[in-house]
C-alpha cells in the first residue's frame, strides 16, 4: 500500500488493471497536488519535483538517499517533507527555506531531539543527528494512529491503578526500569511509580508533538464535571493540564508524559 493509499483509505490489492496503469501515469501530478493540500502555506519548494519513494533499510539510509538532491515526502510519525544536505550546502538550504517563508533563525526553539521553527501550518525541523544534515518539514495534523497507541509488554509486572481511565494496562515502573532499557524497550508503555508523598503514571514519549496527541486522548477519557484547565509551561512541564483529580503534561527533560494523582 502506498503513502497516499494509507492517507485516503484505499484498499491494498495485488492485481493490476488498466485503471491502475492509468493511475500510475497520473501519480506524479496527483501526489504533488495532495502534498500541496497538506502544506498549503509552505513556500520555497517545487511540489511537482517532490519524490514519494525514499529508499533505505535503516533510518540513516532512509533519510540520506539523495544528498543535495530531491525533497522527499513520507509519513513516519507525522507527514513530512525532508531533504539531506552536504556540509557545505546545509546552512544555505535552511536559510533559503526560512527566507521563502518569512521566518528566521531567531525564532528557533529546542526539543531534546531537534531544533524547530514554527511556520504557518507546519514546522521546519533541524534534527540533532550527528553526521546527518537534514531538514524535515512536518505537518502534525496528519499522523499514524500507531504513534500514540499505548503498548503492552508481557514481561513486565502489571499493576492496578484505579484513579485514571483510558489505559488498559499499567506496569510497575521501578521493576521495569531495573530490567529493561527505557528508550529501546519501554516506549509508549505506561508505568506506575509510588513515592512517599505522590503517585503517578509516566509514559516514555520521545517527542512533544506525539505527547500532545496522547495527552489530548487522556484528557478526553478522564474528563469529569470539572473539566481540565490548561496552564502555561512551568518548572519543566509543557502542555500542562489539571483538574480536581490529576495533573497531566509533558516533561521534556525526561521525555515522558506524566500523570500525577492529586487524590493520593
Amino acid at each position: 500500500m502506498g503513502i497516499f493509499d494509507w492517507l485516503f483509505g484505499k484498499k491494498e490489492t495485488t492485481s493490476k488493471t488498466k485503471e491502475d496503469v492509468k493511475m500510475s501515469k497520473e501519480k506524479k501530478t496527483s501526489s504533488s497536488e495532495i502534498i500541496k493540500k497538506l502544506y498549503p502555506k509552505l513556500k520555497g519548494i517545487e511540489f511537482e519535483l517532490i519524490s514519494t519513494t525514499p529508499k533505505g533499510e535503516s533510518p540513516e539510509k532512509f533519510f540520506t538517499t539523495d544528498i543535495d538532491g530531491k525533497w522527499f515526502f513520507s509519513v513516519h510519525n507525522f507527514a513530512m517533507i525532508f531533504k539531506s544536505f552536504s556540509n557545505e550546502n546545509y546552512e544555505k538550504g535552511l536559510s533559503d527555506l526560512l527566507n521563502s517563508n518569512g521566518l528566521n533563525l531567531n525564532s528557533m526553539k529546542e526539543e531534546p531531539s531537534h531544533h524547530y521553527i514554527q511556520g504557518d501550518g507546519f514546522k521546519i525541523e533541524k534534527p540533532k543527528s550527528p553526521g546527518i544534515n537534514l531538514i524535515i518539514i512536518t505537518n502534525e495534523t496528519v499522523a499514524h494512529t500507531e504513534v500514540v497507541k499505548l503498548r503492552s509488554f508481557d514481561k513486565l509486572n502489571e499493576v492496578e491503578v484505579e484513579w485514571i481511565n483510558g489505559i488498559s494496562k499499567i506496569y510497575d515502573g521501578k521493576d521495569a526500569l531495573s530490567r529493561f532499557n527505557l528508550s529501546k524497550d519501554l516506549k509508549n508503555i505506561p508505568m506506575y511509580f509510588k513515592e512517599e508523598d505522590i503517585d503517578y503514571v509516566a509514559i516514555h514519549i520521545p517527542t512533544l508533538n506525539v505527547a500532545k496527541m496522547l495527552i489530548n486522548q487522556l484528557i478526553k477519557e478522564n474528563k469529569c464535571d470539572n473539566d481540565f484547565k490548561k496552564f502555561n509551561d512551568e518548572d519543566g512541564w509543557k502542555y500542562l493540564h489539571e483538574n480536581d483529580k490529576m495533573v497531566i503534561g509533558y516533561l521534556s527533560a525526561h521525555q515522558a508524559v506524566r500523570i500525577n494523582n492529586k487524590l493520593f
